[in-house]
């Protein structure tokens, strides 16, 4: 049999999602708010940047209104919603309508000339915009809230010391004096265009058109070359690109700018954590939470590293960490249920799991998850319907379709599991796991062609994938192409020297090749790594007999009945050797016992 069709447990992830059940499209409502913004340009501003300015101050007017009108929607319709959340759905959802009408007017104050420009805009907010929150799980939208707190933060500050720079020109008589504040206020002006790069490019990213986000993001670091945040939102983006170390780059140069930001250090910690570098992110985590304790993000995905460490008891303290921070955090009970499952404890698990669905019906993952725990736990029929409805929340959830795959390929559903490993590759052509189980099926449904191909491709994918040489070898040998499975069992070796499963095939693959001398070795490596093999004892006496050494053979068989008193093909073996030893009376009833287990039938 093939040793490679694993359930993929779905990682801890590093995001989480909402609250109550609803129908996303059910009451929807779009809401036109009108903006006015206004902003008086000094004699030496840049007319475009003045402009942007009345533009961004008409944007904001439109965004307070539409989150009036979501606050208001949100609770008529029952949804929990706290303020930080509508106002970052607020100002990632509302889009400008039509054309911005702006208006002059020159006046004189003082000794200075300047103009007022005035921007005038309709902005639509769907109120469909909630229903894709309040999918996002609960860490996404923490770094979505952060992210858009800072940009405000910012903004704010900019936009109040450039009034205070505008007063002070107006009322500066000194000629170097003015100079200098026209230079901060060159500065400043630089400083604002790039926020507002940075805030199109975080609603390109809020939507998933990263590479367009990335391209704003590129933009405002031209303008300002240290801005911080742009450094972090773009590595952001490079994390969900699957470019970890550009991510972990950029993260790098934020925190040079800003050398007590928590959760920089934690998302350098959750880009090594992706990369498989777990001390690393271990370390940063560490970090994280040292310079803020009440980081919940920090101690969740710190929990997910301990997890794949199989560390149970440090993740299952970390969980806890977190819901004592956040009671509300779905994916802290989600990823603490995994941990429960990891370690037997399916009750506990399967608590976990409905406290995540009950805070948050929409998260595709949290059902996929306590799927997982279902299965684990023999209960075929209710994995089922979990994997069904995450896929039905989420029609691209990758995890779901290849654990429901592996579900049904174990029941020998072969034609339903190769529907489902369709579906990962169409989503995800570069997923190795899924042309290796897809084989898996194909070779079960005795389409060998299908299945050979599928592991070519895996190999493709990924040359250094010893399960995939493993099974393509399994196949090579059925189909007596012995030659070409033993290169791929010395691959399959070669990747992984410490394989016994390798070993023992190998072995198959040597004595079905007549040299069983080698077969004896790669059996006997297989059992230095699996004592307790009993198949493996039991292949190992059948090579003993074609070398004629039937007392070597007959202790191998012993020990095998000895493991697996169940195992036919070793009385056989042993009722061979009885015969050639002269005892046909003992061969006759080992031959008896092994047609009673159905040898032959």
């Amino acid at each position: 049999m093939f040793k490679y069709l694993s359930l993929i447990k779905p990682a801890a992830i590093l995001l989480s999602a909402s609250l109550l059940t609803f129908s996303p499209n059910a009451n929807a409502e779009l809401k036109p708010c009108n903006g006015v913004g206004e902003y008086i340009m000094s004699d030496f501003e840049n007319p475009e940047t003045a402009k942007q300015r009345a533009k961004s101050r008409a944007e904001q007017d439109a965004k307070d209104q539409a989150g009036v009108f979501l606050r208001s929607f949100s609770r008529m319709e029952n949804f929990r919603l706290t303020d930080n959340e509508i106002t970052t759905i607020t100002n990632n959802i509302t889009d400008i309508i039509g054309e911005i009408e702006y208006v002059s007017e020159t006046f004189q104050v003082g000794n200075s000339f300047g103009v007022k420009y005035t921007a005038r805009l309709t902005a639509n907010v769907d109120t469909d915009g909630i229903a894709a929150w309040l999918k996002r799980n609960e860490q996404e939208k923490q770094r979505l809230i952060e992210q858009e707190e800072e940009l405000h933060r910012a903004a704010r500050e900019n936009d109040a010391r450039i009034e205070e720079l505008n007063r002070q020109y107006a009322e500066e008589t000194s000629a170097s004096a003015r100079n200098k504040i026209k230079r901060e206020i060159e500065r400043l002006d630089n400083n604002f265009l790039a926020i507002q790069k940075l805030q199109e490019g975080n609603r390109l990213f809020y939507s998933g058109k990263l590479y367009d986000a990335l391209d704003f993001c590129n933009q405002a670091l031209t303008l300002n070359p240290k801005y911080m945040s742009a450094y972090n939102n773009r590595g952001s983006i490079y994390d969900a690109l699957g470019d970890h170390r550009s991510a972990i780059k950029d993260y790098e140069q934020a925190i040079k700018l800003a050398p007590s930001a928590a959760n920089v250090y934690s998302n350098i910690g959750a880009s090594y954590e992706d990369l498989q570098d777990y001390a690393r992110a271990i370390k940063y985590f560490d970090k994280a939470i040292k310079i803020d304790p009440t980081y919940a993000a920090a101690y969740s995905n710190r929990g997910t590293v301990y997890d794949r460490l199989g560390e149970f008891q440090k993740s299952l303290a970390d969980y806890n960490k977190t819901l004592e921070l956040n009671p509300d955090d779905d994916t802290a009970y989600n990823n603490r249920a995994l941990a429960y499952a990891n370690m037997k404890q399916y009750q506990r698990a399967i608590e976990d799991h409905d406290k995540a669905i009950s805070l948050n019906p929409g998260n595709s993952n949290a059902y996929n998850s306590r799927g997982s725990t279902y299965d684990s736990m023999g209960e075929t029929e209710r994995a089922l319907e979990d994997f069904r409805r995450a896929i039905e929340l989420d029609p691209k959830n990758v995890n779901a379709y290849t654990n429901r795959g592996v579900l049904y390929s174990r029941l020998k559903d072969y034609k339903r599991a190769i529907e489902d490993y369709n579906h990962v590759i169409v989503l995800d052509p570069s997923c190795v796991p899924a042309y290796n189980n897809r084989g898996y099926a194909q070779s079960a449904l005795k389409n060998y062609a299908q299945a050979i191909e599928d592991f070519s491709h895996a190999i493709r994918l990924d040359p250094n994938d010893a399960a995939a040489y493993n099974n393509r070898a399994y196949i090579r040998n059925a189909l007596k192409d012995y030659v070409g499975a033993l290169e791929d069992y010395n691959a399959a070796i070669k990747l992984r020297p410490n394989d016994a499963t390798a070993y023992a095939n190998r072995a198959l693959n040597y004595a079905n090749m007549g040299k069983d001398e080698l077969a004896v070795s790669d059996y006997t490596k297989a059992l230095q790594l699996n004592p307790s093999n009993a198949t493996n004892y039991t292949g190992r006496g059948l090579s003993y007999i074609a070398l004629k050494e039937y007392s070597k053979a007959m202790s191998d068989f012993d020990k095998a009945i000895e493991l697996d008193p169940e195992i036919a093909e070793a009385y056989v073996g042993r009722a061979i050797c009885w015969k050639n030893l002269g005892d046909i009376d003992k061969a006759k009833i080992d031959l008896a016992k092994a047609k009673q287990l159905g040898y032959g039938a």
